[in-house]
Protein backbone atom coordinates (compact mmCIF):
# COMPACT_ATOMS: atom_id res chain seq x y z
CA UNK A 1 0.00 0.00 0.00
CA UNK A 2 1.22 3.42 -1.10
CA UNK A 3 1.73 5.76 1.72
CA UNK A 4 -0.35 8.34 2.45
CA UNK A 5 2.69 11.25 2.22
CA UNK A 6 3.90 9.99 -1.43
CA UNK A 7 0.37 9.80 -2.94
CA UNK A 8 -0.27 13.30 -1.59
CA UNK A 9 3.00 14.25 -3.03
CA UNK A 10 2.29 12.52 -6.57
CA UNK A 11 -0.97 14.32 -6.66
CA UNK A 12 -0.37 17.13 -6.29
CA UNK A 13 2.01 16.87 -9.50
CA UNK A 14 -1.12 16.30 -11.35
CA UNK A 15 -2.49 19.27 -13.67
CA UNK A 16 -5.17 20.81 -12.47
CA UNK A 17 -8.55 18.75 -14.00
CA UNK A 18 -6.77 15.62 -13.21
CA UNK A 19 -6.08 16.30 -9.51
CA UNK A 20 -10.19 17.46 -9.91
CA UNK A 21 -10.72 14.14 -10.88
CA UNK A 22 -9.00 12.83 -7.86
CA UNK A 23 -10.55 15.04 -5.85
CA UNK A 24 -14.05 13.71 -6.95
CA UNK A 25 -13.18 10.18 -7.20
CA UNK A 26 -12.02 10.34 -3.75
CA UNK A 27 -15.19 12.27 -2.60
CA UNK A 28 -17.33 9.69 -4.00
CA UNK A 29 -15.75 6.83 -1.32
CA UNK A 30 -16.82 9.17 1.15
CA UNK A 31 -20.19 8.03 3.36
CA UNK A 32 -22.99 9.65 3.37
CA UNK A 33 -23.66 12.19 6.10
CA UNK A 34 -25.92 11.07 8.84
CA UNK A 35 -27.78 13.86 8.87
CA UNK A 36 -30.12 15.90 6.29
CA UNK A 37 -30.18 19.50 5.48
CA UNK A 38 -33.17 20.70 3.52
CA UNK A 39 -33.23 23.11 0.54
CA UNK A 40 -34.56 25.56 2.82
CA UNK A 41 -32.40 25.31 5.37
CA UNK A 42 -29.25 25.56 3.04
CA UNK A 43 -31.22 28.79 1.89
CA UNK A 44 -31.94 29.94 5.10
CA UNK A 45 -28.13 29.85 6.14
CA UNK A 46 -26.86 31.20 2.95
CA UNK A 47 -29.03 34.27 3.17
CA UNK A 48 -27.53 34.73 6.87
CA UNK A 49 -24.15 34.61 5.43
CA UNK A 50 -24.60 37.22 2.87
CA UNK A 51 -26.74 39.55 5.14
CA UNK A 52 -24.21 39.35 7.89
CA UNK A 53 -25.92 38.18 10.35
CA UNK A 54 -23.48 35.26 10.49
CA UNK A 55 -20.19 35.65 9.84
CA UNK A 56 -19.16 32.17 8.87
CA UNK A 57 -15.52 31.23 8.71
CA UNK A 58 -12.03 32.10 7.05
CA UNK A 59 -10.72 29.38 4.79
CA UNK A 60 -8.31 28.72 7.43
CA UNK A 61 -10.59 28.31 10.15
CA UNK A 62 -12.43 25.67 8.08
CA UNK A 63 -9.39 23.62 7.66
CA UNK A 64 -8.33 23.60 11.37
CA UNK A 65 -11.90 22.59 12.31
CA UNK A 66 -11.55 19.55 9.50
CA UNK A 67 -8.33 18.61 10.82
CA UNK A 68 -9.42 18.93 14.30
CA UNK A 69 -12.58 16.72 13.58
CA UNK A 70 -10.67 14.28 11.68
CA UNK A 71 -7.94 13.16 14.85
Amino acid sequence: MIAIETLKEEVSKLPLKERAAFAEFVWGTLPAPDYEVSDEEVGRRLEEMRSGAEPGLTTQELFAEVQRQLK
